[in-house]
């Protein structure tokens, strides 16, 4: 076997053994996050309307989609992207029994700005700045990686789903699959 042979031969076997170790590090933690439940310390968050057309009605949501948020980057890119997930799934029937909550991990500086930022966009959602990282101090079992901080949870806090259900069309079926099973829960 010549060199440029085994060096591409070491490299594959190396990216093999990454992929695995990372695959199974995925699914070792997925398990973990689902066996938990999630709190929401709502005395601990600042809660905001951030549209005029919020509906104040009381409704009776029997799934939450969580997003935590990290105000890093291009927050207004975030806000927009979310904004116009909501105008295209919050109106649907099928997704009236889900609450669309936002949890905005940010500083006292910088509230007022982000603020300001999701009144621009009308997000209608439920909106927590939490300033005081009240909501990992409540969930510690939430690990760092991005792909966990959006989830669905019933009322109980259980983990239903983890990932952002509308990053492609299979996600998108796996959360209208929760929701279907959810309500059938939900009716006995």
């Amino acid at each position: 076997m010549n060199r440029e042979v085994k060096i591409k031969t070491t490299m594959l076997s190396l990216l093999i053994t990454l992929c695995y170790g990372a695959c199974t590090h995925l699914e070792t933690d997925l398990k973990d996050f689902m066996t938990h439940r999630i709190v929401i310390p709502y005395d601990s968050l600042d809660y905001r309307i951030c549209s005029l057309y919020k509906n104040d009605t009381v409704c009776n949501y029997k799934i939450k989609l969580v997003s935590l948020v990290e105000e890093e980057g291009c927050t207004a890119c975030l806000i927009k992207d979310l904004s116009e997930r909501e105008r295209t799934f919050v109106g649907k029937t099928d997704y009236k029994d889900v609450e669309f909550v936002y949890i905005f991990r940010t500083t006292k500086e910088t509230s007022k700005r982000l603020y300001s930022k999701l009144c621009n966009y009308r997000i209608e959602g439920t909106v927590y700045l939490d300033t005081c990282n009240a909501f990992l101090k409540a969930n510690p079992h939430i690990p760092e990686n991005e792909l966990f901080h959006t989830f669905v949870i019933n009322n109980d806090g259980k983990v239903l789903m983890v990932g952002n259900p509308f990053k492609n069309k299979k996600m998108e079926a796996l959360l209208d699959k929760v929701i279907s099973k959810e309500k059938k829960t939900f009716k006995k």
